[in-house]
C-alpha cells in the first residue's frame, strides 16, 4: 500500500533565471535554466518522498523524448509510474521566467485537451489500483479526480485537493474532499484584502476536515471546524519561488497522515515552503527531514513534534 497516491498534470519545466522581466521588443540574456519535472501534484509527491513516504504517480505523458526524461525523474524521487498512461499527443511543457529582483516568476504552459485524463480512463486503472492511505488531486484534472475521489471515499482514503489558480471546480468533487488547500489566487474574485479566516470558514462548509489558503509571502492559513491558524512566512533569500505552493501541500499532507496538530502542520509546511524557495527548481530544494528540523530550531521555533519521526 502506498502511503498517497496522486493524480494530476505534469509536465517539463524549462525554468529560466533572468535579471528583471524585459521591456517589449527588447533582447535579453538569461543566467541559468534548469529543467525539471512540474506540476502540482508530482511536486507534493517528490516532497512526500523525500520525507520518507512512498507515492504513486496518475497521470498522461505523449510517446516523445520528454516524457521518457519524465518517467526516468520520477525514478529518481522513487514515485512509482505503474499507472501513467500514454497519449500520442505531445508531453505538456512549461517555461518559467523567474526575475530575481523582484523573487517573482511567470509561467507558459502549453498543454493539449488530449493530454487531459478522462473519466473512463480513470476508472479502468482504480479497478486494478492499489489501494493507498491518501489521494491528492490537483485542480486541472477535475473529470478524472471525481472517480477517483468517489472511489477513494468508499475506500475509506483520505483526499486532498490542490487548487493554486482561477478556474472552475465542481461542487461535487468539493464535497468528496477532506484536505482542502487553495492559493490566494483561486479566491482573488474576494477583492484585494480579503477576510482570510471567515474564507477558511466558507470552504469547510463544503465538508473537508482541514481548509486551509497559501498566500504567498503574506504567509498562509489553516483551519478545521474548531480552530484557525494563521501561519507567517518564513524570510529567506527567494532565488525562485516556482513549486512553493505545491510543496506546502506535500508537507501539510506529511503533517496530517503523522498527527501533527495544526500549528504544527502550518509551521512544518511553511518551512519546507521556504527552504525550497532557495535555489532554482521546483523540486531542487525540497528539504529532508533533518533540514527542516535545523532550520526551525534555527530560529527559535518549537520543532519537538519532529522528534519522533526518524
Amino acid at each position: 500500500m502506498y502511503d498517497c497516491l496522486g493524480l494530476g498534470i505534469i509536465s517539463l519545466d524549462y525554468i529560466c533565471l533572468i535579471d528583471h522581466y524585459p521591456a517589449a521588443n527588447s533582447k535579453n540574456r538569461f543566467s541559468r535554466l534548469v529543467q525539471q519535472g512540474g506540476g502540482p501534484v508530482p511536486t507534493a509527491l517528490a516532497t512526500l518522498s523525500k520525507l520518507g513516504l512512498s507515492c504513486a504517480l496518475i497521470s498522461k505523458l505523449g510517446r516523445d523524448q520528454q516524457a521518457e526524461w519524465l518517467l526516468a525523474e520520477l525514478d529518481t524521487w522513487h514515485i512509482a509510474s505503474d499507472y501513467m498512461l500514454r497519449t500520442a499527443a505531445a508531453t505538456p511543457f512549461a517555461i518559467i521566467l523567474c526575475a530575481q529582483d523582484t523573487a517573482t516568476r511567470t509561467v507558459f504552459l502549453h498543454r493539449r485537451g488530449d493530454n487531459n485524463l478522462s473519466a473512463e480512463e480513470v476508472q479502468h486503472l482504480l479497478a486494478v489500483m492499489t489501494p493507498a492511505r491518501l489521494l491528492h488531486l490537483d485542480g486541472h484534472e477535475t473529470e478524472a479526480a471525481l472517480p477517483a475521489a468517489r472511489w477513494a471515499r468508499e475506500k475509506g482514503i483520505t483526499v486532498s485537493l490542490d487548487i493554486g489558480s482561477p478556474r472552475f471546480v465542481p461542487a461535487e468533487l468539493l464535497r468528496l474532499v477532506d484536505i482542502l488547500i487553495v492559493s490566494r489566487d483561486y479566491l482573488a474574485p474576494a477583492g484585494n484584502d480579503p477576510d482570510y479566516p471567515l474564507l477558511c470558514q466558507k470552504l469547510l462548509k463544503y465538508g473537508a476536515r482541514l481548509v486551509g489558503i497559501t498566500c504567498g509571502e503574506q504567509g498562509s492559513y489553516l483551519a478545521t471546524p474548531h480552530e484557525v491558524c494563521y501561519q507567517p512566512a518564513f524570510r529567506v533569500k527567494v532565488v525562485d519561488s516556482t513549486g512553493a505552493g505545491d510543496v506546502y501541500h506535500g508537507a501539510a499532507l506529511f503533517g496530517w497522515l503523522n498527527g501533527f496538530d495544526l500549528g504544527d502542520i502550518a509551521r512544518f509546511a511553511s518551512a519546507c515552503a521556504a527552504l525550497k524557495c532557495r535555489q532554482a527548481g521546483g523540486k531542487t530544494a525540497i528539504p529532508a527531514l533533518a533540514q527542516v528540523r535545523s532550520f526551525l530550531s534555527q530560529r527559535g521555533e518549537p520543532c519537538t513534534f519532529l522528534h519522533a519521526i526518524p
